[in-house]
Formats: C-alpha cells, structure tokens, sequence
C-alpha cells in the first residue's frame, strides 16, 4: 500500500517507491522524491495528467493511494526513470 506522509514532513524513508501520498490535513496530493532534498517535491504536471487518465475522481484519498501504488509500480518496472524524458523531477 503506498506510503501516506504528512505535510512538510522532513526526512522520509521511502519504503514504498519514490512517490509518496502527502497528508495536507484537509485534502491529499501525490509527491514524489527528490535526492538530495529532506522532503519530498510536489511533482511535474506530466504525473498528474498521467494519473487523471488513468482513475477518475483524482481527488478522492483511496484515488491517490491507487494512483502512487500505480506510479511505484511503473517505477518498478522501469517505466519512470528519473532519466527519462518524463523525469520524476
């Protein structure tokens, strides 16, 4: 199940993948990893289209945690390379 972290959280071991749900207190967003930094980044606009064509109702909590399971999925299958034309930065 994907990871869900708080808001501003500093730190986070990435057990999951490189992207994470981030708990904003009133609504939830997907983040995605950035070495080099202590939290994780809001990502490119490329993921958010991705995920919005892949699942309806984006906004929705369960939504999310399908969509960064999805996302860490790709991430395993090489698919999302931080190197690659769509880069997770």
């Amino acid at each position: 199940m994907a990871q869900i972290i708080k808001h501003y959280q500093n730190d986070v071991t990435y057990n999951e993948g490189p992207f994470v749900v981030c708990d904003c207190g009133t609504r939830y967003r997907i983040e995605v990893e950035l070495p080099g930094h202590k939290c994780p980044v809001l990502c490119d606009g490329w993921v958010y289209r991705l995920v919005e064509k892949r699942f309806k109702q984006v906004h929705l909590k369960e939504t999310i945690v399908d969509a960064v399971d999805w996302l860490n999925g790709l991430v395993d299958l090489g698919l999302i390379t931080r190197d690659s034309p769509m880069s997770m930065q």
